[in-house]
C-alpha cells in the first residue's frame, strides 16, 4: 500500500507492505514480514533535496530507524549524505554515510 503527494516543495510518501515466504530454511518454515517506512523530502531548489524518513521491519525481529539526509546534483553527479539513527536498539549508534551518483542521458536522438 503506497500514498504519495507533493505539495509545491514538499513531497510526502508512505507504504506499508507485508510478506509471507513458505520455505524460509529450506525445511518448509514459514516466515512472516511486515515493513513500511515515512518519508518528508523538502526541495529549497529544484536539484536539491533535504529528507527525513521513518523505516520500520519486522522479519522476525523489529528494527526502527530514523534517516536523516540531503542530497545536490551538478549535473552529471548527485552527493548525497545521509545519517541512520536507529531506535530503541541498546548499543546502537548512528552512523554517517554518503554516495555520489553518476548519471547518463538515457535519450539520444539519432
Amino acid at each position: 500500500m503506497l500514498a504519495h503527494g507533493r505539495f509545491g516543495p514538499v513531497d510526502l510518501q508512505a507504504e506499508q507492505w507485508w510478506g509471507d515466504d513458505h520455505d524460509a530454511d529450506g525445511f518448509g518454515t514459514n516466515q512472516r514480514s511486515s515493513g513500511g517506512y515515512a518519508r518528508l523530502k523538502i526541495y529549497p531548489v529544484p536539484h536539491a533535496y533535504l529528507g527525513m524518513r521513518y523505516d520500520a521491519t519486522a522479519n522476525p525481529f523489529v528494527v526502527r530507524d530514523m534517516t536523516y539526509y540531503g542530497a545536490f546534483m551538478i549535473a552529471p553527479f548527485r552527493f548525497l549524505v545521509q545519517e541512520v539513527a536507529p531506535i530503541a536498539l541498546p548499543g546502537q549508534h548512528p552512523t554517517l554515510g554518503g554516495a555520489v551518483t553518476v548519471a547518463f542521458p538515457g535519450y539520444y536522438k539519432l
